[in-house]
């Protein structure tokens, strides 16, 4: 069985900003059966930050250009994360875009690939 490259391992910015990836249970946003995961980068230098922030990619879901590394608005405070904390990676449309990309199938497939294959289970 051939195992499919998830749309975060297609970037074309991957291989250099995967050593920083942690995959992280997010309990606050999952139910009693199913677990959601967030896809963060810590400790990610600024110029790949920079680099990483500007890389463009489909949405998963309608196939709009997105640019899938993006920095946690928190508050009011919209800069770059200093201690490189609020960077993460989303394989759909912005929420202040299209909502409705983030909770089709095809998002939820790819995030469940990522797990799959770049979690701390992995084989």
């Amino acid at each position: 069985m051939i195992q499919q490259v998830s749309a975060l391992e297609a970037c074309a910015i991957f291989e250099a900003i995967q050593p920083y990836l942690r995959i992280q249970p997010y309990r606050r946003d999952s139910g009693a059966r199913k677990v959601r995961h967030r896809i963060e980068f810590y400790g990610v230098p600024r110029e790949l930050i920079i680099r990483a922030i500007a890389a463009t990619m489909p949405c998963v879901s309608c196939g709009d250009p997105i640019h899938p590394f993006r920095v946690r608005k928190t508050g009011r405070d919209h800069r770059m994360p200093e201690d490189h904390h609020g960077f993460y990676f989303a394989c759909a449309c912005p929420l202040d875009k299209r909502i409705a990309c983030s909770r089709t199938a095809a998002a939820a497939q790819e995030y469940e690939a990522v797990v799959r294959r770049l979690g701390p289970d992995r084989p």
